[in-house]
């Protein structure tokens, strides 16, 4: 669609908003594979309902996300406070299935399950930002991003360091890592003004934590971090992994040390080379991708943690009008508009004249929004 500035398209997006949800309600698909569920009888068809209150969540992640926060509830019926939990690049779900033996709904969101599990694509991140509204008020995110890019071993494509934590961003993998941040940040921002408790795990020797929009975060809130093993949860290999997030006594009892006497064989993981120009290099091994999945018994100690710490907790709901959530927003002085993450081209993807018209023809442009839960 026509690119245009955020609060032009937002103003558009209001105007139709009305034919949009009749329009929608009879074509798109819940995440159950049904038809989604009518508002509440209590919401007034020109009312959007948000999970939290619209001035303290701009100041928490700026115009911009809360824009598209707008026009994603426009569009879409959320089922709110219907999740658990959310595990980010789930991989082999270690996580969402320990969540889900306990009784938990867990969501998990990884691309290899789906295409549209894309973070780095509109209809990708329009899929997380959906997975987190879902949250109940006391909810947990876990996020692993790709680290690909972070890690020592390929620092030297990457020319990351402490001093330059953005790395050369003309390489495509060091920009697709820089923006795999930057929205993982934005979901972290979110699950503060929702009450909810966030994970973000990274190998020990990663350099995420130096990233610009990570360093702002860990600076406006409390962060905690626990340095664990995954050998000490039955893990193939001794894999030291780094955890933040915002709740300490959850990670207290995530931290396990390896038990004396145990001898990991570490040669397949990674392999040391001289190149042509006579330096030491590192690259990784045949072994290596084995170690990124979770072993089962951490999962079971995550899904564990999470039941014991959670305590009782409410969403604080706002109902308004999709012109006066503008209005609002436009007196608002919180101005981070966020290009790092591409938050406009989200707002471009979710535009409510192009919905319009797809529900009208019959062939709904939300059909990659479309999922099942566990």
């Amino acid at each position: 669609c026509t690119q245009m500035p955020l609060f032009a398209l937002a103003a558009r997006a209001a105007g139709a908003a009305r034919g949009c949800a009749r329009a929608a309600a009879g074509t798109m698909r819940g995440w159950s594979g049904e038809p989604p569920k009518r508002r509440r009888r209590c919401v007034a068809p020109s009312l959007i309902q948000l999970p939290f209150d619209l001035e303290e969540a701009t100041a928490v992640v700026g115009k911009a996300c809360v824009l598209v926060i707008v026009l994603l509830c426009m569009k879409y019926n959320i089922d709110f406070e219907s999740a658990d939990a959310v595990e980010f690049f789930a991989g082999q779900k270690a996580i969402t299935t320990s969540m889900q033996e306990f009784g938990l709904t867990a969501l998990p969101f990884e691309v290899l399950d789906n295409a549209s599990f894309d973070m780095t694509s509109e209809v990708g991140f329009c899929l997380a930002l959906t997975m987190v509204l879902k949250l109940k008020a006391n909810g947990m995110v876990w996020l692993a991003p790709v680290c690909s890019s972070f890690v020592f071993i390929s620092r030297g494509a990457s020319h990351r360091t402490m001093f330059r934590p953005l790395g050369d961003t003309s390489a495509p993998f060091v920009a697709m890592g820089n923006l795999f941040v930057s929205r993982c940040v934005l979901l972290i921002r979110i699950c503060k003004i929702m009450g909810c408790t966030w994970f973000l795990e990274q190998p020990i020797t990663s350099l995420m934590y130096a990233h610009p929009r990570f360093d702002a975060l860990a600076g406006e809130m409390q962060v905690y971090e626990v340095t664990t093993w995954m050998g000490a949860f039955g893990g193939s290999s001794k894999k030291p992994l780094r955890v933040y997030s915002n709740n300490n006594g959850m990670l207290d009892m995530l931290y396990r040390p390896i038990p004396p006497g145990i001898v990991f064989d570490s040669k397949e993981i990674s392999l040391r080379y001289v190149d042509k120009q006579g330096r030491q290099r590192c690259t990784g091994g045949p072994g290596l991708k084995a170690t990124q999945a979770y072993p089962k018994e951490f999962g079971m100690q995550v899904a564990r943690t999470f039941i014991l710490h959670r305590c009782a907790a409410r969403l604080t709901y706002t109902m308004v009008e999709p012109k006066e959530a503008l209005r609002r927003l436009c007196l608002l002085q919180h101005d981070d508009a966020w290009e790092d993450a591409k938050l406009e081209d989200v707002a471009n993807y979710l535009d409510a004249e192009t919905m319009f018209r797809s529900c009208s023809s019959g062939q709904c442009c939300s059909g990659a929004l479309s999922s099942s839960t566990s």
